[in-house]
């Protein structure tokens, strides 16, 4: 009897170890139909869900026996109180509502994924918090992950490429077993396993290429494989990057936001060395003159710096637009000329008006209800009345109005909590976000190299992010909570290290 309990103990106990790995082997999967089916039609319904449903169990045995839990959990969880208070305080104000939907289904269906988010976040950070030694095997398994991502996604890009899109009915037929998205593989964008172009570049951006871009600086990687001096890392930072160009111009704006941080770091070293090798070369007396000939040196390598910056965007967005033709209107100069008369003209040149007018809806709902904003998930409710009058001229608006049933969203994470949560959301949404942003530097500066590589990761998803939030607005994608579980976790098993030091 003894023997049969130790079994069963030990099976308990594995499950959530392969639990733990076919979360992160499902994260290329962002709309499973079986999932979309079962959660009533939500478009956003990442296959890692069903992973994480037995992790939840695990996570609640971990709670029970009081384990701890690292610091960056409390200003998390300062938000979700924002967002629970904003969503309460939502039924004291007069709300519309929109066809069938009304204030209390859309609170619930989108606190659901304020929870799918949450849970990914306190899971990963206490999985890896109490399991130290599986860091590396974890960023095994986020390799593997976008391994089989790129393998599909490089064949889209085949496609593309060199067959004018024109895909075979059987690729068709197998993305549809991971997607719920009717239209298909996308002509001249790859998607992955993705619902849409967007969403690959997302999860590419927060959660892979930060940490195959951190393992290449840093030197470090997960496997032993070597392709002449080239890691595992290195090939699927090349690929990774790729497949961005291909998919997403927000996702390759995040690209080029990580590109800007690393190269502004670097050069901030160089500029370090240089001033110390002036103050050692220059034997100008008057203190004066020293600064003087010191700002316009450096005014000089700035400026010649800034110009290569350019020179290299200019290139990268001229290469662009001759494999999306969404960029090739930012070179007829004329045309924009003509268009700059109004924002949203401009924007609908540039075929981004939709989320224009989204984002300029939500920023009115915010101002009208600064302090709380009108509660998770309610501000489609509110866009008949807040949407600007230019909107009712573009198409997918008028659609989503007379066609669909679904509410309209913001499309911008940023925007959303401002509108949803208000001040007090919005202020410990950010507040959270810079603690971790502090712990990313704590670890970067750690001398052991695999935390230093994984605060430099953080910092790079958390710079994506910057771009990525004015691309997607759901909270149940998984991708950055990983990114910033893996974060917090590294952080409460570092300072234990220094504390026992």
């Amino acid at each position: 009897m003894i023997e049969r309990l130790a079994v069963i103990k030990r099976l308990f106990s594995v499950s959530f170890d392969w639990a733990w790995a076919l979360m992160f082997l499902l994260l290329p999967i962002t709309s499973f139909p079986f999932l979309v089916h079962l959660m009533g039609g939500m478009t956003v319904a990442p296959a890692s869900i069903l992973p994480l449903a037995w992790l939840v169990a695990w996570f609640a045995i971990f709670i029970a026996g009081r384990e701890e839990l690292p610091q960056e959990v409390i200003p998390f969880l300062a938000f979700v109180s924002a967002a629970l208070l904003s969503s309460g305080a939502a039924f004291f104000i007069e709300f519309p509502t929109f066809k069938a939907n009304n204030l209390l289904d859309t609170e619930l269906s989108r606190l659901v994924t304020l929870g799918i988010g949450a849970a990914f976040y306190l899971v990963s950070a206490g999985w890896l918090s109490r399991r130290p030694q599986q860091f590396e095997k974890t960023l095994r398994l986020i390799n593997y992950a976008g391994l089989i991502l790129l393998a599909w996604a490089s064949l889209q890009a085949v496609i593309v490429l060199f067959f004018d899109s024109r895909y075979p009915e059987i690729m068709d037929e197998f993305q549809s077993l991971f997607s719920t998205n009717r239209r298909g593989l996308f002509p001249r964008r790859v998607t992955g396993f993705a619902f849409e172009p967007s969403w690959l570049a997302h999860q590419i951006n927060l959660l892979f290429l930060p940490v195959w871009l951190a393992s290449s600086i840093k030197r470090v990687s997960a496997h032993r494989f070597r392709l002449w001096k080239l890691s595992l890392e290195n090939i699927l930072l090349v690929m990774g990057g790729l497949m961005i160009l291909l998919s997403s111009r927000i996702g390759t704006l995040a690209v080029l936001l990580m590109v800007a941080f690393l190269a502004i770091r670097l050069h901030l070293k160089w500029f370090a060395k240089i001033r110390a090798g002036l103050d050692k070369r220059l034997r100008i007396r008057s203190p004066l003159l020293r600064f003087l000939v010191r700002v316009f040196f450096f005014t000089f390598l700035i400026s010649g710096l800034a110009f290569l910056y350019l020179l290299a965007l200019f290139g990268l967005l001229f290469a662009l637009a001759n494999l999306d033709p969404r960029m090739a209107p930012l070179f007829n100069l004329g045309a924009i000329k003509t268009h700059l008369v109004s924002p949203y003209g401009l924007f609908n040149y540039l075929r981004f008006a939709e989320r224009y007018v989204y984002w300029v809806a939500g920023w009115r709902i915010f101002n009208d209800h600064p302090i709380l904003g009108v509660g998770i998930g309610n501000a489609g409710l509110y866009f008949l009345k807040y949407l600007p009058s230019y909107s009712w001229t573009l198409v997918e608006v008028t659609e989503s109005v007379y066609r669909l049933t679904a509410v309209m969203n913001i499309k911008s994470l940023w925007v959303r909590i401002l509108a949803e949560t208000g001040l007090l959301g919005f202020s410990t949404f950010l507040g959270w976000l810079a603690i971790l942003w502090q712990t990313c530097r704590f670890l970067e500066a750690n001398r052991q190299k695999l935390m230093s590589m994984l605060g430099l990761a953080g910092q790079l998803g958390l710079v994506a992010l910057l771009a990525e939030g004015f691309s997607i607005d759901t909270f149940a994608l998984p991708y950055i909570w990983l990114m910033l579980g893996m974060v917090s976790a590294a952080g409460l098993v570092t300072r234990q290290e220094v504390r026992q030091e």
